[in-house]
């Protein structure tokens, strides 16, 4: 059960009018519905925003919340109109589901902690990610240097184009792939000599 909303009040009000209300939440503006004085925020919404690429899809986050013991709020007719009309949900979309922050800040937690996996690897970030991720690491340890360093025989100047720094932006081979690699290239250098 949510930790907000006591199930006796769960359900919308249908005479309540429905007034969507943009939510600054987490840096994004998030649409969602004031039950109450609580903020509850569009589950699909911020399921695009901030858990699409944590978890494998929209059952995944359900059967988290499931066992969290969160309970998100069924929208009536006229608040999934209001929500599509705010862009906050996809035109063809006739159902939503409304969450509270600090329920949602549980449901975030649980996905981002690694702990909440037993017996499974934390999900991947693709490649593109993990790279740009270095790429900035790597910029904002190594600034441009002046000509002096090279002149007086110290370490190269570290920059993108520099083929010495191109290593750390490269995938890491491990021995296996590294063995492999030499032998195909023993072999093709063998097949040469044969001719």
């Amino acid at each position: 059960q949510s930790s907000i909303i006591p199930q006796e009040f769960s359900p919308f009000d249908p005479n309540e009018p429905a007034i969507p209300k943009e939510i600054n939440y987490r840096g994004h503006t998030v649409v969602g519905f004031d039950l109450r004085g609580t903020d509850m925020l569009c589950l699909p919404q911020v399921y695009e925003l901030f858990l699409k690429n944590m978890v494998g899809g929209l059952h995944t986050v359900y059967t988290k919340l499931k066992r969290l013991e969160i309970t998100p709020i069924i929208c009536n007719v006229e608040q999934v109109r209001a929500l599509r009309s705010k862009n906050a949900i996809q035109p063809g979309v006739n159902r939503c589901k409304l969450i509270a922050a600090t329920d949602f800040d549980r449901l975030y937690d649980d996905c981002t902690n690694t702990c909440t996996r037993p017996g499974r690897p934390p999900k991947r970030v693709s490649a593109v990610e993990e790279w740009a991720a270095k790429r900035e690491k790597f910029e904002d340890q190594h600034q441009p240097c002046s000509g002096d360093a090279e002149q007086f025989g110290g370490a190269p100047c570290a920059s993108p184009l520099n083929p010495l720094f191109l290593g750390q932006f490269l995938p890491q081979f491990s021995a296996q792939q590294l063995l492999v690699q030499h032998m195909m290239a023993l072999a093709a250098a063998q097949k040469q000599s044969d001719l």
